[in-house]
Parts: C-alpha cells; structure tokens; sequence
C-alpha cells in the first residue's frame, strides 16, 4: 500500500475542470409542413378558440373524417394530394376561414372626436370579436369624422346589415359611428393572418378558394412577414399562356416577389398542394436531402397539354407547370418562384438563417458572463 505524502499537490492548480451544465437549445423550425385554409365547413374547429388543427400521415383521412370535413371538400382534397407524395410528408395544419367574419365595411354615420388608427368594435346581435380599424377621416374635419373603415379583426357571426353600432377604444373616445357591413366571410389574407398569429410552426401556406386579387394581396404580405413563410398557388388562367400582362403570374413577376410559388393547372384548382407534399416530405433536415422541385413528378396531377410557344409564356412569368416529357417522363418545370429564384433556394436561405439566429441565442442563453449595456 503506497505511503501517503502530506506534501503532495493537487491537481486542481495545474488543471481546471469547470463543469456547465447548458439549458436546451430551443426547438428548431422544421420548414416542413405546410398549411391549407378553407371554411371547414360541417367540423367543430372555431375560429376563435381553434383557428388551426394537425394532422398526420397515415391517420389524417380518418381523422379528418371523423372530425366532420367531407371528403368532397378542398381541404380534404388538398389533403389528399399533400399526403399522397413520395414521400410523403409527416404532417399537415387544416386553417378555419370563418364565413361569417367581417370581410368589407362602409361607414353608415361618420360621428365625431375620431382619431386614424382607432379601433372599433362592430356590435350585432349573435356576434362577437369583430373590430374595425378608422382608416380615414373626411376631409377638413376637425371634430374627426370617420370617412373609411378596414377590418382589423373579422370576428364571428356576423351578417350583412346597415347602420351598425360600433364602440370606440380611443383616447379620448369617438362617438357616433355606425358601419354597414356589405360582406362577411373572411379574405385569404385575414385567415393566413390570423394562422399565422396563433401558429407559426407552418411554412407553407394555401388557400384553395383565393382568387387572383386574393393572390397579389397575399403576396404582398407573404413578402416581409416574420417567421418566414411562402405562399403557394394554383391557377388555370387562360391568359397565363398568352402574351398578356394582366393575369396573375405577369404581375405577380412584374412585383418580382420571391416569396409566391405559382402552379398553372387547367385541370385541378388544388394541384399546387402535390407539389408543395413533395417538397415538405423530402425535405427531413438531415444530411445529403437537400432537392429542387424541378423534373420532379406529381401524383395524382395530369400534365398539361400546352404548345412550346405556350409554354415559352409560362417561363417568362416564372410560373410552373406540369408536364410529359419522351411519353414517359412526367415532370414539373421550373420549381420557380415568382420572381425567377428557385424554391429550392428560398427554403434553404431560410433555413440557414433560421439556424444562425438560433445558434447565436442558444450562445447567449448559456453564456454566464456577458456585458450589460452602459445607462445612458
């Protein structure tokens, strides 16, 4: 047994073991699963207590049955189309769009003492929630005459209806204002707002019943809106594989937004959801499953039947479409988006910077010492 030194030295002076213990890095964005909005008719799913629901590969059929959707509906046929790639991705949010929110307004009686920016609540009977927000007042009114509205919150219940009381939550308060509600029903853009409050787990947003207005006015938002997002859509405009300059795909390329994703299909309102299945199933996260959307096929899709000079039109609004190529290859072209960069790179930008900004907080949240900002 060996002898014990009372002079011995310990270790600690010449090495330092310093053990920390580091919170959990914060969950990580996954940029794989897409949103498809749609009234939702016949479900339990309430805008104001449950905008969105998940769903998940191999059950969401029946799931979504059993939740009331008819299997008739767009958003159980964008389902459909969604899961049905290979491969297929993990999970789905079905978004409510409710048909009785406050959709447009008009100013009934502009009243007095109002302010630009306040926020008025629409009361009807059997509805709630609804505000409108004062857009303009009339002109060379001091005493703040109310002149345009535009809905800040659409709400529930509403109906169309004339000389609507409103109540004010300004500072001081307006008086006197009353609104005519000319259509109810949310627009695309309130309902992808208002899922995007509650979640923001989605990346891909779709919304079947939009229209070409309805695309622009989402593009536009889509482009600057945090967390990133893309907005995919599908159209069957017939001007699109024409020379024009008015249909969607030439203004939404004339505005260069990167952040809209256009499918031309003269066959199936939905079709974008096949491609936006592949690209949300391929894309895992993990090492070598970095993909383009271009030359990749679509089930349950029929390719279009358009001439080369009809094609030409496509790719120089930068819209996709799906085609047969050798009579045996059936392909989409380009995998673009509206401003002519490819999805593949969009996704993977956001990606990155995703990572970075999660990366260097993580950094922030485990560093013990840092440099507390001088008073000023």
């Amino acid at each position: 047994m060996a002898s014990v030194n009372q002079f011995t030295k310990s270790l600690q002076t010449i090495i330092d073991i310093v053990v920390q213990i580091t919170p959990l890095a914060a969950p990580r964005p996954t940029f794989n699963i897409a949103l498809v909005v749609g009234p939702c008719a016949g479900t339990t799913m309430d805008s104001q207590t449950e905008r969105i629901r998940l769903y998940t590969q191999g059950t969401w059929s029946k799931d979504m049955l059993a939740d009331g959707f008819s299997a008739l509906s767009d958003e159980y046929k964008s389902a459909a189309l969604y899961f049905n790639q290979s491969p297929a991705p993990l999970y789905l949010y079905i978004g409510k769009a409710d048909p009785a929110g406050l959709k447009k307004l008009t100013v009934n009686a502009g009243g007095t003492g109002y302010h630009v920016g306040d926020i008025l609540g629409v009361t009807q009977a059997g509805a709630s929630a609804g505000t409108v927000r004062v857009a303009t007042l009339a002109p060379g009114s001091p005493s703040g005459v109310v002149a345009t509205v535009t809905v800040q919150n659409a709400g529930t219940g509403y109906t169309v209806a004339t000389g609507k009381a409103t109540t004010s939550s300004g500072s001081p308060k307006g008086t006197g204002c009353t609104v005519n509600i000319t259509a109810v029903g949310e627009s695309p853009l309130v309902a992808l707002q208002a899922c995007r409050t509650v979640n923001y787990d989605w990346y891909v947003g779709i919304v079947p019943a939009a229209v070409k207005a309805d695309h622009i006015e989402i593009a536009s938002w889509v482009e600057d809106v945090s967390p990133s997002t893309i907005y995919a859509y599908t159209t069957s405009d017939a001007d699109c594989i024409t020379n024009a300059s008015t249909d969607v795909g030439s203004q939404l390329e004339a505005l260069e937004y990167s952040r809209v994703f256009g499918q031309y299909c003269s066959s199936n309102a939905l079709a974008v959801a096949a491609i936006m299945g592949y690209a949300m199933g391929q894309n895992s996260g993990l090492a070598n499953s970095a993909y383009t959307l271009k030359f990749k096929g679509e089930v349950g899709i029929t390719t279009e039947d358009v001439t080369d000079t009809q094609l030409a039109y496509l790719q120089d609004k930068n819209l996709n479409v799906y085609l047969s190529y050798g009579n045996y290859y059936n392909w989409i072209v380009e995998g673009k988006m509206a401003n002519g960069s490819f999805f593949d790179e969009k996704i993977n930008l956001d990606m990155l910077v995703s990572d970075i900004q999660l990366n260097v907080a993580d950094l922030l949240n485990s560093t013990r010492r840092y440099r507390r900002p001088k008073p000023e």
